[in-house]
């Protein structure tokens, strides 16, 4: 007779000590059947990212140019 393979994972697992409850942990989600929730959660992640990257961009540029005037005045007083 041929051993039932099917139900078995194609990792063999890990001891505890080297990260074997994490790699547990990430199969289980990857058989997860609520992928939904984990694109909806990227889509999110992605808008929050987009967001901060946007904002960093447009306070930056304010002051780039606080600092720019800044220097200006320093010089023209001898600093």
């Amino acid at each position: 007779m041929l051993a039932d393979t099917t139900s078995r994972s194609p990792v063999a697992p890990l001891p505890a000590s080297l990260g074997g409850r994490a790699l547990a942990a990430f199969e289980g989600f990857l058989r997860e059947e609520e992928g939904t929730t984990a694109v909806e959660y990227a889509v999110m992640l992605a808008l929050i990212l987009a967001t901060i990257f946007g904002s960093i961009g447009a306070v930056g540029g304010a002051a780039g140019g606080l600092f720019a005037s800044s220097e200006t005045e320093l010089e023209a007083v001898g600093f």
